[in-house]
């Protein structure tokens, strides 16, 4: 989750100062970076629908679409293209795309709480399911929470960003992973990768800008992502699976990913004739 005590430029990148420098330099935030592998259709695919789903759904808003199309044909979105934006961003609203990053925000803020060996005071009863099969499941597999959000930097990649739990499994610090739903175990690069940047960082303290290590004995070759679904199984129950990540081969995509990102700053073509 975001650590809002960080300076952050506009593009909400944090502002550290890297090793032996004086000057604040933006970093890449790890989830950023995890994500640079992915070809982003299935986020597009769903973005789209969001919208599609949002104009049905709102009238007015199927109304402005409908007077820019009148107005401009083909050219209506050429020609608003700031209107058109508001009218995307506004659909997805209406579909509600924003309610399963805010359930969860909010499955992450309650885990918390728990792994600090409290019930929750407030608990909303949508969220009751997830969190006791977290509680059984970190109890059941002898998981030790040791740090909850420590905020980490990677001088060597100039990435940073805050880790969801610092934990001891089987013997093993590792870190882990909170997510919630079930399409990270599906598709776990990102979470892969995303973890192996931690495993390689160093805790950043924004106070006075100094480094520790994340820990002596942190695990750098594998993670673990906790699955916290929002719906129960197909037999009315909630499971909360632990899953190891191979961080080895996550570091190595780390490495292709800063490595196309590079690739992708292609010089502006130079016209001859």
């Amino acid at each position: 989750m975001t650590d809002y005590r960080v300076q952050r430029d506009r593009w909400g990148r944090p502002l550290l100062i890297p090793k032996g420098e004086t000057e604040r330099e933006p970093y890449t935030r790890a989830s950023t970076l995890a994500k640079a592998l992915d070809d982003g259709a299935g986020l597009m695919n769903w973005k789209a629908a969001m919208v599609a789903l949002g104009v049905v759904q709102d009238r007015p808003l199927s109304a402005r679409v409908a007077a820019l199309l009148s107005r401009d044909g083909h050219h209506a979105y050429a020609n608003n293209k700031s209107a058109m934006r508001d009218i995307t961003e506004r659909a997805m609203v209406a579909a509600g795309s924003g309610r399963a990053a805010d359930s969860g925000t909010a499955l992450h803020e309650l885990a918390e709480v728990v792994d600090a060996g409290r019930w929750p005071a407030v608990m909303p009863p949508e969220a009751e399911g997830p969190m006791r099969a977290y509680a059984e499941t970190m109890t059941a597999a002898g998981v030790t929470v040791l740090d909850s959000e420590p905020f980490l930097a990677v001088d060597d990649i100039r990435s940073a960003g805050s880790m969801d739990r610092l934990i001891k499994l089987d013997g093993k610090v590792m870190c882990a992973d909170i997510k919630s739903g079930t399409n990270n175990s599906k598709y776990p690069l990102g979470v892969t990768c995303q973890t192996a940047i931690y495993a390689h960082g160093e805790r950043y303290h924004i106070e006075d800008d100094s480094r520790t290590p994340l820990h002596p004995d942190i695990e750098l070759a594998t993670a673990v992502l906790i699955e916290i679904p929002r719906e129960p199984n197909k037999y009315g129950k909630y499971e909360v699976p632990l899953y190891a990540l191979d961080i080895e081969y996550g570091w190595d995509a780390v490495q292709l990913a800063l490595r196309l990102r590079e690739v992708r700053k292609i010089p502006a073509l130079r016209r001859i004739a």
